[in-house]
């Protein structure tokens, strides 16, 4: 199966979403990335949100990263300290 990519844009969310890698909320009025796609030979189609500092956590990511992470994991190993020092990940 491979993933095919329909969109990836900034947007401005309109409403709380929760963030694709971390799992934490990302509140009405915040900036971050949306993607959309589908996964061929499945025919799932995929919409997601993802923090702006999740994302840059994942520039050297391949395929295989973005199939088997998990939100505690990436929250553990990539994030570490960061995480306490948003406000906006504070009051889930």
């Amino acid at each position: 199966m491979s993933w095919v990519q329909l969109e990836h844009k900034h947007v401005t969310v309109r409403k709380d979403h929760f963030c694709y890698l971390c799992g934490y909320k990302i509140k009405t009025g915040t900036r971050c990335i949306y993607t959309a796609g589908v996964w061929e030979g499945e025919g799932s189609f995929i919409k997601s949100r993802i923090h702006d500092v999740c994302m840059s956590m994942t520039k050297d990511w391949d395929t295989f990263d973005w199939e088997v992470h998990e939100f505690g994991c990436f929250r553990e190993n990539y994030a570490g300290e960061l995480y306490r020092e948003f406000d906006e990940w504070r009051d889930l």
